[in-house]
């Protein structure tokens, strides 16, 4: 056992103080709401909070309330949005976004959100599998709500929660499929993309439209995935009226 040094080290914190440079890097910014990215996709990948990375191509489309230029299109061949974190969430995160398929994928995954980094690390992904939908994590070992059987040619709202020990699947406003996953993840994803992989040169691109995309550092409530849902479901136009 040792003395401790004396006199004893204090210190004061000064609010007045602008953060550094260094104290900046170190902190998640969050928006409103616990938001981390947030993009409207009108016709557009920017992100009007957060930071979009890069993005491989995409077309404007009609969006969920029938007007043109409303949504962003990706062709599931080579084309997907990219965005960029500081760090990923290491216990509670949340992602929602309205999605139309325009076609399913055939004989690999198609992926509505994906984190990927590496093998075993992906704190989240929400994809179509063998005409299904589901929310997975990797982290040493995966975790997968069951399926949700889903139809192309329409607007959908969907949203995936990890709450804790749970991984929770919503499509339209109600919660589906629910698994268990890890409290805490620890990842080394600094990105994640809307369309495909960012990490992968593989083929798990995914032919769809978005729109109203929201990537949260903590779990939205099941009152909150309804209200975002019934925020745009009024608006959302009969199957015949999208393209």
């Amino acid at each position: 056992m040792t003395e401790s040094v004396q006199p004893r080290a204090r210190f004061k914190l000064d609010p007045s103080l602008t953060p550094t440079s260094e104290d900046l890097s170190d902190a998640r910014v969050e928006g409103p709401s616990g938001v981390l990215v947030k993009a409207a996709l009108r016709g557009s990948s920017q992100a009007e909070f957060g930071q979009r990375k890069r993005e491989t191509g995409f077309k404007p489309a009609v969006g969920p309330d029938g007007q043109p230029g409303h949504a962003t299109e990706l062709n599931g061949q080579n084309q997907m949005l990219i965005y960029a974190l500081e760090e990923f969430p290491d216990e509670n995160y949340s992602m929602a976004v309205w999605v139309r398929f325009t076609q399913l994928p055939e004989n690999h995954l198609g992926q509505i959100f994906s984190a990927w980094a590496a093998a075993l690390d992906d704190p989240l992904r929400v994809c179509i599998d063998q005409g299904k939908l589901f929310a997975r994590i990797e982290a040493q070992q995966g975790f997968s709500t069951k399926g949700v059987a889903i139809e192309a040619g329409r607007w959908h709202h969907v949203a995936a929660v990890k709450a804790d020990g749970q991984l929770i699947l919503y499509v339209d406003g109600k919660s589906r499929e629910t698994t268990t996953a890890p409290q805490f993840i620890t990842s080394a994803a600094k990105s994640f993309a809307l369309g495909g992989n960012p990490n992968f040169s593989g083929n798990e691109f995914l032919a769809a439209q978005f729109a109203g995309f929201a990537f949260y550092g903590r779990a939205l409530s099941a009152q909150e995935v309804a209200a975002l849902t019934a925020e745009r479901g009024a608006l959302v136009a009969p199957a015949a009226r999208t393209e």
